[in-house]
């Protein structure tokens, strides 16, 4: 009688010319056990060199994808769910509308398509130190955008991890999300040339949004958000585009704080019409956004204190009132 392994790779072999590689993530994730495809040498898993990785650590979305919605096949997975390590994953990972009782975990890996979660519901979703390559896509508007993970209206039960080397090459879209903990970005870098490489509008954090050294070229947008916990993002660097603010968090609504200790803003900081529960801090920041308004506070309401002391240095106008 064959064990569950075997009839999980028998059953997949009858949708897919299964390689090495994939027969060991099934070997896996039966076991709930993590898919480590990481090179013993740390340089070689690089993502800089991502096309000379070897073939040997490539996965193909689409067998992920039927894994976590094969009615027949999600049977086999345990309730630690997904965790892969140092992959090169091929195709669009299109999770739309899934809903997914297990956490998805992919550490040093590198998306070669889009990664699509709109209106999915998950666990946890864990993308540290992974690479996102993007994808041409369109806006509510019709503007055409590079993007990289498309998470429009996902709900997410626990945290969510894009950080320690998370690097995005097209925007971060999680608008409307509602996220059950923190969101966490320490030491994550977005990039996107046609706008906000990060997005939030009118997403619901119930934790802590957490982005000490994050760097976000192209600036990042929460309008309307709120926030149960705090905004902690100390040390980060933030690029916003021509006529865009670097962090756009007009109406934000924000239980605990707002910390920009430390933090280097190219654009305009707008937080009008934001309620802080607590304090505003901005020691040792420097904002500029020559010729333009730097920072926007008008009709906000900062129940704490105000911190524009110790080191701060704005250089455009202010718009306080």
């Amino acid at each position: 009688m064959k064990n569950k392994a075997e009839q999980l790779i028998q059953l997949a072999e009858t949708k897919f010319d299964l390689t090495n590689t994939e027969i060991k993530l099934l070997q896996a994730v039966i076991k709930g056990e993590e898919a480590n495809f990481s090179s013993d040498e740390s340089e070689l898993n690089d993502p800089a060199i991502a096309p000379g990785w070897d073939k040997n650590c490539t996965l193909r979305a689409s067998l992920i994808v039927w894994l976590c919605t094969d009615p027949i096949a999600c049977q086999s997975l345990t309730y630690l769910g997904f965790k892969i390590t140092g992959a090169n994953i091929e195709e669009t990972l299109d999770l739309r509308f899934a809903s997914l009782g297990f956490p998805l975990i992919f550490r040093s890996c590198i998306f070669l398509g889009m990664i699509r979660l709109e209106r999915a519901k998950i666990k946890f979703l864990d993308l540290s130190d992974c690479y996102l390559t993007s994808y041409k896509d369109y806006d509510d508007f019709g503007t055409e955008l590079d993007i990289s993970l498309e998470a429009s209206g996902i709900e997410i039960m626990g945290d969510c991890f894009l950080c320690n080397g998370f690097i995005s090459t097209g925007r971060i879209v999680l608008d409307r999300a509602k996220i059950s903990g923190n969101l966490v970005c320490n030491h994550g870098e977005f990039v996107c040339h046609q706008g906000y490489a990060l997005t939030l509008n009118n997403a619901d954090i119930q934790g802590n949004i957490i982005g000490e050294g994050l760097k976000a070229t192209g600036g990042i947008s929460l309008f309307g958000a709120c926030i149960s916990g705090s905004i902690e993002c100390c040390r980060s660097i933030m690029f916003g585009r021509p006529q865009r603010n670097s962090i756009l968090a007009q109406n934000i609504q924000v239980q605990g704080s707002i910390r920009l200790d430390g933090a280097i803003a190219f654009g305009c900081v707008s937080l009008q019409g934001a309620t802080i529960g607590n304090s505003l801090s901005c020691d040792n920041s420097f904002f500029i956004n020559i010729d333009d308004v730097v920072l926007v506070i008008g009709q906000a309401e900062i129940k704490g204190v105000v911190l524009l002391g110790q080191g701060f240095l704005a250089i455009g106008k202010s718009r306080p009132q």
